[in-house]
């Protein structure tokens, strides 16, 4: 049985047909939508572009939308759209120009037509129908297209396992930029919109006076107006390169080639070349070649060559849509197995070359400097300068023991290895009223089940010693956990942070005689794993700077909230919000709640752990129901149902008509209640968020309906 993840990742899985264990190919389904579009108004006015997914023909009717309005910068033309369907759909696209003086141009539909890569393996397709000849086209198919019990080494395309393998080495290789008078992006290029492939713009060769050999060099070199270029290479490197190439009219002499030109370390031309044979005709055809590096040579350059008749002058040849990668191939073996063809292991099964991937040992195998992040190698010795401590051996650590151990590690951190300090302090009385304080926060690790793995943020609420006023809420970052010991409680393995908190009010950061109003700290740990406890601590009495502040669970100040409280567990029945309401996408962006709908992705904090992530949204709809508003001293106004239920500091889950005000309520932006009253019966949105169960309305934290996913 597939999950909801493979087939939303895609990849090979396992599958087993009467016992027998076999590879099974899973492709995800997306649209590769570009287009280009003619401003109405002077170009250094364009913002950028909107595009939207719709049923029917009318994309100023947002109930017929299938996918948001996504929002493009003005270079920016093409979106690798996430379509999940499960029936035969038809489907339109619309783009619509943004101006910065505010105008918009009207939608302009765009054309477009469902294909198949020819390398892919041959499938039943759920087809996207309907959708005009264009600029929209599905590269990939149905997520359970593929179901035979099992699939051939040889269908499988090492271009489909890794999409792309590596980046495009040809400069402007889909002729889009405007790269006129550069070389060699700009050679041989024209904006002819009738004979580019996709977009406004292709490359052009005109068959001179007399015909013979003609061509073009794609990366600078020989017929190129940038001579000399070339990609640098090693003996045994394979590169693949491809090029959508026609010509204008029917050519006498129609042979062509595209070849990889292999230079030796001079950079001059060794006589050695790995070329494809294509006949050009009127309509556009992909030729492609694979080529390995032969010994001696240090360099390649990618060519397109024709021979042409004398009678085929002034006709032309037009390419688009070129690129070449440097190839990294993976095979497919027995138990759903990937690794690189250069694989290798010691006589402890430790890898000494390249990289493995399976589901029956570790999953994951790499040689010393075969993984990079960004610009970083991550070779053996960045794993020893970066070891955790895991296990009763320096052999044995990891840098994060995440979840990979047993019993409670992995899970929450633990609140009691934070140490606090004040360190310095000021107030104003006059001419404002004014203070800073500034705080050590201290982490130190005494054993390996105190879960300080992974560490992401302290969450820090300062409450004053006057009737417990709060005063602000922050979240200061915590680094990555760097072991320096071998012994968890040593002083080496300490984080410390420092932040300095400014309020509006005369406070002190030390609690003694004569100092005033002071500042005690209600703290949070969260990691990757789970948020801690909660914990006071508050200055000791008559204690100076540098000394650790007191600690408890219970409030400091007479009638204050308590700590340590886990949070809740979600609440019952359903709850809802008013369609005006703003909701925290995963861009962080916010929209009306009544523009939600399925497979769209919110920012939020999971209900039981309140870990941030991004969850998606499986149910949507509008319904009528009594409704209350709640008013925040900040000027927020939530409308909800009354049994709506939003996450209230030292309480948990909390139905909106039971707050008080003076409350605080949780979220990515928290809030005091001022005022909360009935508001009488409206249309209100019910919204299920599978995985979270939660959602962020108007900053708040709330709980959605409770219906089975």
């Amino acid at each position: 049985m597939r999950s909801r993840e493979q087939e939303e990742a895609a990849g090979i899985y396992d599958r087993e047909v009467d016992g027998v264990r076999s590879p099974q190919l899973i492709k995800s389904r997306y649209l590769d939508i570009r287009w280009t579009h003619d401003e109405v108004l002077p170009a250094h006015l364009l913002s950028g572009f909107q595009v939207v997914v719709y049923e029917g023909s009318d994309p100023n009717n947002t109930d017929s939308y299938l996918l948001e309005p996504r929002k493009f910068g003005p270079s920016e033309r093409r979106w690798v759209a996430p379509l999940k369907l499960t029936l035969q759909t038809e489907v339109q696209c619309a783009v619509q120009a943004l101006y910065t003086n505010g105008s918009q141009s009207s939608w302009r539909v765009l054309g477009g037509g469902v294909v198949a890569d020819p390398d892919t393996v041959t499938m039943a397709v759920a087809d996207l129908s309907n959708v005009p000849t264009g600029s929209v086209y599905a590269r990939h198919m149905s997520a359970s297209s593929v179901t035979s019990a099992a699939v051939a080494t040889a269908a499988i395309s090492f271009t489909h396992l890794l999409l792309p393998p590596t980046d495009n080495l040809v400069p402007n290789g889909y002729s889009e930029a405007d790269a006129q008078g550069k070389s060699p992006e700009g050679d041989a290029l024209v904006e002819e919109p009738v004979n580019a492939k996709e977009g406004r713009r292709c490359r052009k060769l005109v068959v001179p006076s007399g015909g013979g050999f003609t061509g073009l060099n794609f990366i600078g070199g020989f017929q190129s107006a940038a001579p000399g270029g070339r990609i640098k290479c090693t003996a045994g490197d394979s590169f693949y390169a491809e090029a959508w190439v026609k010509s204008s009219a029917a050519l006498a002499q129609p042979g062509a080639n595209l070849i990889l030109l292999w230079e030796d370390a001079s950079g001059a031309y060794g006589g050695q070349s790995t070329s494809t044979f294509v006949t050009l005709t009127t309509s556009y055809q992909r030729v492609k070649v694979k080529g390995t590096c032969p010994a001696g040579c240090t360099g390649v350059q990618l060519y397109f060559e024709i021979n042409a008749a004398n009678s085929d002058t002034g006709k032309a040849v037009y390419l688009d849509a070129v690129s070449m990668r440097k190839m990294v191939t993976f095979d497919l073996l027995v138990a759903n197995t990937l690794q690189t063809s250069n694989y290798a292991e010691d006589g402890n099964g430790v890898p000494v070359a390249g990289a493995k991937l399976d589901n029956v040992g570790t999953a994951f195998k790499a040689a010393g400097g075969n993984v990079q992040i960004g610009s970083y190698l991550l070779d053996t010795p960045f794993f020893r300068a970066n070891q955790a401590l895991d296990g009763t051996s320096a052999a044995g650590r990891v840098h994060y023991r995440g979840s990979n151990n047993t019993g409670v590690r992995g899970g929450a951190p633990l609140i009691d290895r934070l140490d606090v300090q004040c360190t310095d302090y000021f107030r104003y009385t006059t001419p404002i009223v004014h203070s800073w304080l500034v705080h050590h926060f201290f982490i130190q690790p005494s054993s390996i089940d105190d879960n300080l793995d992974a560490l992401r943020y302290l969450k820090v609420d300062y409450y004053s010693s006057v009737s417990a006023t709060y005063r602000g809420t922050r979240y200061i970052p915590l680094p990555d956990r760097k072991y320096a010991s071998a012994v968890e409680g040593n002083a080496l393995n300490r984080v410390a942070i420092s932040h300095t908190f400014q309020s509006p009010a005369a406070l002190a950061g030390l609690w003694g005689q004569n100092l005033g109003e002071y500042v005690a700290l209600l703290c949070e740990v969260h990691g990757v794993y789970g948020v801690s406890a909660s914990m006071w601590f508050s200055p000791v009495y008559n204690a100076g700077v540098g000394i650790n502040f007191a600690k408890s669970t219970a409030s400091p100040f007479g009638g204050g909230p308590s700590g340590g409280e886990g949070g809740g567990s979600g609440g019952t029945g359903g709850t809802c919000v008013a369609p005006e309401t703003p909701i925290a996408l995963e861009d962080r962006r916010e929209v009306p709640a009544a523009s939600l709908r399925p497979g769209m992705r919110v920012l939020t904090q999971h209900e039981d752990t309140r870990r941030v992530g991004v969850f998606e949204v499986v149910a949507a709809s509008i319904h009528r129901a009594a409704r209350w508003r709640v008013e925040l001293t900040d000027g927020r106004v939530l409308v909800a149902t009354p049994n709506h239920l939003v996450y209230r500091r030292f309480a948990g889950w909390t139905e909106l008509r039971a707050l008080r005000p003076g409350e605080l309520l949780e979220g990515l932006r928290p809030g005091l209640v001022r005022r909360v009253a009935p508001e009488g019966e409206g249309a209100v949105v019910k919204l299920t968020v599978h995985g979270a169960r939660t959602y962020e309305s108007a900053g708040l934290l709330s709980h959605n309906i409770k219906q089975p996913i």
